[in-house]
């Protein structure tokens, strides 16, 4: 079967498209490899009419919106390659199986690459957080860590993130990351760089008690940010 068109990704973006093509009659085939980037996620906002829904219900009511429609069909299953023909795209999946459609989507989002810190995956999303606009309100004037260790975007985030707080720490992960200019106007906003090394993460339950440092120094008692976002292709 010819598709009208293939979604890559079943996020909300994906899902969308998917049910905007379903009210157009199109026939849509969606591919979804079921790894979001929010399953870590306690909370989704910023989703009118839906702000704090838990992401897997997000995606149950979704689909079962699009359910009522019948020209979207779903693959369980992750799409390795993309080959332009010269009227059609042939996709082929992990399971080997191969499709044809006129048009593709390709909504996979971003991943998110932690900091090279030992056990940080054990934080993420529970005390350790990526995204401002979607944590930024539940953590607004608490003391905050905001952990950077990219030179491009490091300035950048650690001014989104004093929309929220005031009151923060900035550490770079043992790197230079801000220019002169940068670490001046950050001195001046009251706000500490520390440049060493972060050895490890210390806590329980996924509630971050400790930061440590490769000298033995260490912050406790705050809560932490991260600059993770890449794109995922």
């Amino acid at each position: 079967m010819l598709f009208d068109c293939a979604i890559i990704g079943g996020g909300p973006a994906g899902l969308s498209a998917g049910l905007v093509l379903e009210r157009a009659r199109r026939n849509v085939i969606l591919f979804d490899n079921n790894k979001p980037r929010n399953a870590i996620t306690q909370e989704s906002h910023g989703f009118i009419t839906r702000d704090g829904i838990k992401p897997t219900k997000f995606r149950q009511i979704a689909h079962k919106e699009i359910s009522k429609y019948p020209s979207v069909e779903h693959k369980n299953t992750e799409v390795l390659s993309v080959i332009k023909n010269k009227m059609t795209f042939e996709l082929v999946t992990s399971m080997g199986e191969k499709y044809q459609s006129k048009t593709i989507i390709i909504s996979t989002g971003l991943k998110d690459i932690l900091p090279s810190i030992a056990n940080i995956s054990d934080f993420f999303g529970k005390s350790l957080f990526h995204c401002p606009f979607c944590d930024g309100w539940e953590l607004k004037d608490k003391p905050l860590v905001v952990i950077v260790d990219e030179q491009k975007r490091g300035f950048h985030f650690t001014q989104i993130v004093y929309n929220w707080s005031k009151d923060l720490v900035v550490c770079t992960n043992g790197k230079i990351v801000h220019s002169t200019e940068q670490k001046e106007l950050l001195h001046s906003k009251g706000i500490k760089i520390i440049e060493l090394k972060i050895k490890n993460l210390i806590g329980q339950n996924g509630q971050i008690e400790q930061l440590v440092f490769e000298n033995g120094d260490h912050i406790e008692k705050r809560w932490f940010c991260a600059n993770t976002m890449d794109p995922i292709i």
